[in-house]
């Protein structure tokens, strides 16, 4: 079987918003204005908040990943990721400040490159990556698992959803890229893509109110593209007053569809589902407006 396919995509659309911080520690590749259809890599990365220098840090690892990948772009491996990556940390280890303490700079990354054998995801943090194939039950085939404390209570059933929204410590992390300290990136290859799937990278400011029922719904068949954005940003700019960054990536045609893999095991089954009727009428009432 040819394990070769092209991956063409349409412009991808999204946003970078301040929100109500006095600083946009959300750092993204490329910049929201230079979408094009020939794009092949993805960067979202959100300076830890509480931090000092956030946004250095994003910016770094960000411009650092984005300058040495591209001549991999359509051959990318794990190896390569992972040699690129380190050196992007350790364009990071420069920046550390042994005075700052517990208020060192960090980052998440949400990574994502499409290449001739489909696509390879990557994140650290809780900064996500979607695949979404709408049907008429829209599913969500690839979720990246958030590196969070708050993540790890609610798959062990410690709290309920409605619990971690105002959850005291919900923003603290058990993963994140920052100097003089590694973490594992969690990464996966996917080659199930298929005409009129999505694909979506955020910031937490953009999924901090949107449940995986909402964004079902919300990525409906019956929905374009624009739609669909306008929808997310709405959300965003009602609900959220963090930094919030997000693109939003339609796959416009496949040369060889044929190809399968078992869909990873993302945990679904052990995450709780909450869909706020709520909140969604909400969105939902701005836009129709």
């Amino acid at each position: 079987m040819n394990n070769e396919m092209s991956i063409k995509i349409k412009t991808p659309l999204g946003f970078s918003d301040i929100g109500s911080r006095n600083v946009q520690q959300d750092a993204i590749y490329p910049l929201v204005q230079d979408f094009c259809p020939e794009d092949r890599i993805f960067i979202i990365c959100d300076g830890m908040g509480g931090h000092l220098k956030g946004e250095v840090a994003s910016n770094t690892i960000v411009n650092y990943i984005c300058q040495h990948i591209n001549a991999y772009k359509e051959n990318l491996s794990i190896e390569v990721f992972e040699k690129i990556l380190e050196k992007a940390w350790m364009e990071l280890d420069t920046l550390y400040d042994s005075h700052l303490g517990e208020f060192q700079m960090g980052t998440t990354l949400a990574f994502l490159a499409f290449s001739q054998k489909g696509y390879l995801a990557a994140h650290i943090g809780d900064s996500r990556i979607y695949h979404i194939r709408p049907s008429k039950i829209t599913n969500i085939l690839y979720r990246t698992r958030d590196h969070s404390h708050i993540s790890t209570l609610l798959e062990n059933g410690d709290i309920t959803p409605i619990e971690a929204l105002s959850y005291e410590n919900k923003n603290i992390l058990n993963r994140a890229m920052i100097p003089q300290t590694r973490y594992e990136p969690e990464i996966y290859e996917g080659t199930d893509i298929k005409e009129g799937d999505f694909f979506m990278l955020c910031s937490d400011g953009v999924t901090e109110f949107l449940s995986d029922d909402m964004i079902r719904f919300i990525f409906a068949p019956y929905r374009s593209a624009e739609d669909i954005y306008t929808l997310i940003h709405l959300h965003c700019q009602q609900l959220s007053s963090d930094n919030n960054t997000c693109v939003i990536i339609p796959v416009d045609s496949i040369s060889n569809n044929t190809l399968t893999t078992q869909l990873p095991d993302t945990g679904s089954k052990q995450r709780p589902i909450w869909h706020d009727d709520d909140l969604l009428r909400e969105s939902i009432i701005h836009f129709t407006k």
